[in-house]
C-alpha cells in the first residue's frame, strides 16, 4: 500500500503542477498555448511513435512479463493475508471430528475404522500432555468417550490448551465414578 502512495505522490505531483499551471493562465493564453504545442512536429508524430512501439512483440513481451510479476506480488500477499490455522486448532477439529464419527458408529459393533482414528486421537492428546481415559479391558464406553472428545475439542477451540487439560483431567479423574 506504501508503494502506491508513493506512486500517486510521483504521478500526482506533476499532474498538479500542470492543473496549477493551467488555472494561472489566462484563456486566451492557454487558447495560444495548444495551438503552439499542436502544430510541434515532435509532438504530433509521437502518439504514432507510441502506437509503432506498443505494436512490437518485445513491448509486448515485457509488459505481460511485468503483468504477471506484478500479478504474482498481490496474489502472494493476498494469500498470505488469510489466516492460518495453528496446530491446536488442528488438533481441535481433529478430535472434534473424531468425537462425531464415533456418535455416528454403531453402538453395538463399533466401527474398525472409528476406532483406529480414536487411537491415533488419543496418541496425539497423550503427546500433547493431555489425560486420556483408562483403556476398558474389552469394554468399550462409546458414550463417556465421546463425551471426553467433545468436551476437549470444545475447550480447546474456545479457551485454549491449558483449560482443555483441565477439563480432560477432571473427566479423567471422575471416569469410575
Amino acid at each position: 500500500m506504501r508503494n502506491i502512495g508513493k506512486l500517486a505522490i510521483l504521478v500526482g505531483s506533476p499532474l498538479l503542477a500542470l492543473i496549477a499551471f493551467m488555472a494561472n493562465q489566462s484563456a486566451s493564453e492557454m487558447q495560444s498555448n495548444i495551438a503552439s504545442y499542436a502544430t510541434s512536429p515532435l509532438l504530433r508524430s509521437l502518439p504514432k511513435w507510441l502506437f509503432g512501439i506498443a505494436q512490437t512483440d518485445w513491448f509486448l513481451a515485457v509488459a505481460f512479463f511485468v503483468l504477471g510479476c506484478v500479478a504474482t506480488v498481490f496474489f502472494r500477499r493476498w494469500r498470505e493475508k488469510r489466516v492460518s490455522v495453528t496446530p491446536l486448532e488442528s488438533l481441535a477439529t481433529d478430535v472434534s471430528l473424531a468425537a462425531y464419527s464415533l456418535d455416528n458408529s454403531s453402538s453395538v459393533f463399533p466401527n474398525p475404522a472409528v476406532i483406529a482414528n480414536l487411537n491415533v486421537i488419543m496418541n496425539k492428546l497423550r503427546r500433547r500432555g493431555f489425560a486420556t481415559p483408562p483403556a476398558d479391558n474389552g469394554s468399550f464406553a462409546k458414550d463417556k468417550i465421546s463425551y471426553y472428545l467433545h468436551q476437549v475439542a470444545a475447550y480447546m477451540k474456545e479457551d485454549g490448551l491449558v483449560s482443555a487439560k483441565r477439563s480432560a483431567q477432571a473427566i479423567v479423574d471422575g471416569w469410575n465414578r
